[in-house]
């Protein structure tokens, strides 16, 4: 994945300040982030702040806000399907399966020449990420196309809305088929999936 921003010079921007108990939620993501290897630390020039957003469920979780890199990056536009579309494709289906991709995102390298511009800044250093993170404007439509040519030639039983993929078929011994064709697909790109879901 790339983040083509042009010539434009690196954003460096200050950290937000975050109270105490909001710096436990960074202090622990940071850590494992890292020990993920998800993100790594970093001398980049270019510095995005982190905010802390509250979930539905009451938790709260660390974002970077990449609104300024979005406003000088070049958005890729490969569109999202239409839920009516997606509907429209189970037709006459009786059996279904809904596979959710485990941490979707995570799973799309950023391009190193391209990773510090993923920096983030906060009370704990300057670090940047190995994989796609969120809150980049193109991530979505990127990571819609990975799936959808990682399900070519599979249309016909299965869709994908970003990082959940539906299976559909009209009995169950049918459906069993496409299942193990879908995972042999998404183990062929090296694709992990959310047990949770299954």
């Amino acid at each position: 994945m790339t983040i083509d921003t042009g010539n434009n010079p690196p954003i460096r921007l200050k950290p937000y300040r975050a109270p105490l108990n909001q710096r436990e939620i960074i202090d622990r993501t940071i850590e494992e982030l890292l020990e993920a290897k998800i993100i790594r630390k970093s001398r980049s020039a270019w510095a995005a702040p982190i905010i802390i957003v509250s979930k539905k469920d009451k938790t709260s979780r660390m974002c970077v806000d990449y609104r300024r890199l979005n406003a000088i990056s070049k958005i890729y536009s490969f569109p999202l399907p239409l839920i009516d579309d997606l509907l429209a494709s189970v037709g006459k289906a009786k059996v279904m399966t809904s596979l959710d991709l485990k941490s979707g995102y995570y799973q799309v390298k950023v391009k190193e020449s391209d990773k510090e511009k993923t920096a983030f800044v906060c009370h704990k250093g300057l670090f940047e990420f190995n994989v796609l993170p969120f809150g980049l404007a193109s991530g979505p439509s990127l990571f819609s196309e990975l799936v959808t040519e990682v399900l070519q030639g599979l249309e016909h039983f299965s869709t994908a809305y970003i990082d959940d993929i539906l299976i559909f078929s009209e009995t169950e011994e049918e459906h069993l088929g496409h299942i193990q064709q879908v995972f042999d697909r998404l183990r062929q790109h090296k694709l992990k999936l959310k047990l949770k879901k299954m």
